[in-house]
């Protein structure tokens, strides 16, 4: 498979929608997962039987082989503008999170970890964390890592945070934290994963034990108690949420023989049907390089980006809101200058604001880390020469706090 950069249920309702599915990323065999939320935007996988990092750089995709042969990538998060941290494993001694220098494209050893599942950072509390088979790891500087002995040393696998709440799981216990992980309690219900918040605090997590309970579950206490919504087999990702819809992944063919849905707020499902759908789904994650509701997943058959998937038409002229981000450009099309406007909760922070290119290159920077308060840039068509560029798309992205909403606008000479 070769793919290209280009930009028993509650209610299991038979229907299904036809979406907009764009191939995106390297040439690959494979891929395990992508970092698209930071620059430079990164892939894990296999080219030609190797274990690779795939970095777009200069307008290319640079192929890095993996410094331990063999390892499948797990997370990706970069540390800074010249290190990315890549947790990687399959019960190896190599096992562990490796830092990549970007400028001596050379490997080392962060922190030898034993089946990573997963490498975040939580801006609440500036805490990098790494779970694996012996537990919850954090670290404040991503270099010495401590074990959070008062969680248990059994396997975790995934942790999501929103605000000052943070829930994970060791073992079969729902481990929940209402102070940024100061204090941790437990749940109500076991055996669940794949957390998740949506824009509005609420929670949803993953059942998949092959019992009757199978499926998804919510809570609307940051993590205390929990009420199942979705009865399912095989769940294994919850995407994005769009308002009122939500994106759901499988790892293999649901009750309606689809690997990817949306759940809408009455529990009920719109299978998404595309040829290149048809595969275990691996991750879901907000696509950040367009305007229009859009999201990506990594499956069996690679990386896409997929677009026109909500029953009802939500692709309209009102800027969405994507992770606490409002951005919007008018006039669009334009001919000699374009106003960009950000709205966000909190301008306490350091905003960007930079132009793409279709290729995914950078050709302006409109913002500063002098201009925190601003939230109203121009772009007048020109590049960092200052020379006119051609008449077509390009993308604006706003960046907060590791936070990222993106639209794009049409340049006409």
């Amino acid at each position: 498979m070769k793919y290209f950069f280009v930009i028993l249920l509650t209610m299991f309702i038979v229907a299904s929608f036809c979406c907009e599915v764009t191939p995106f990323g390297p040439e690959a065999d494979d891929v395990t997962y992508a970092n698209l939320a930071q620059e430079p935007i990164s892939f894990g996988g296999t080219a030609n039987g190797q274990n690779d990092l795939f970095v777009w750089e200069g307008g290319t995709w640079n192929f890095y082989p993996f410094w331990a042969t063999g390892l499948p990538a797990t997370s990706i998060w970069n540390l800074d503008e010249t290190t990315i941290m890549v947790a990687m494993g399959a019960g190896s001694y190599s096992d562990g999170v490796y830092n990549f220098d970007l400028n001596t494209h050379t490997w080392t050893i962060n922190e030898w970890f034993m089946f990573p599942n997963f490498l975040v950072y939580n801006p609440g509390n500036g805490i990098y964390y790494v779970g694996e088979r012996d537990g919850l790891f954090r670290s404040a500087d991503a270099n010495s890592w401590t074990r959070i002995t008062s969680l248990g040393t059994n396997k975790c696998s995934s942790l999501a945070f929103y605000n000052s709440n943070m829930v994970t799981n060791n073992g079969a216990l729902v481990k929940y934290s209402t102070d940024n992980g100061l204090t941790w309690q437990t749940g109500n219900t076991s055996n669940l994963r794949g957390f998740r918040y949506t824009e509005n605090g609420v929670l949803y997590a993953i059942m998949d034990v092959e019992s009757d309970s199978d499926g998804l579950w919510r809570s609307d206490d940051y993590g205390e108690t929990w009420d199942n919504v979705l009865f399912t087999s095989n769940l294994n990702c919850i995407g994005p949420d769009f308002g009122e819809y939500i994106i759901l992944g499988w790892r293999q063919a649901n009750e309606e023989d689809g690997y990817l849905a949306v759940l809408d707020s009455q529990s009920q499902l719109t299978q998404l049907v595309h040829a290149s759908l048809d595969s275990e789904v691996r991750q879901l994650e907000i696509f950040p390089l367009i305007n229009t509701p859009s999201f990506y997943v990594i499956n069996g058959e690679g990386c896409f980006y997929i677009t026109g998937f909500l029953p009802v038409n939500n692709d309209d002229a009102t800027a969405p809101v994507i992770d606490g981000i409002k951005l919007q450009a008018y006039p669009n099309p334009f001919s000699r200058e374009t106003t960009i406007e950000v709205k966000v909760k909190d301008m306490a922070a350091a905003l960007k604001v930079d132009v793409y290119n279709l290729k995914g290159q950078l050709i302006k920077r409109l913002s500063n880390d002098n201009r925190q308060t601003q939230n109203t840039f121009s772009w007048d068509g020109r590049d960092f020469n200052n020379q006119l560029v051609g008449s077509g798309f390009y993308f604006v992205k706003a960046e907060l706090n590791g936070k990222i909403n993106c639209c794009k606008v049409l340049l006409i000479h």
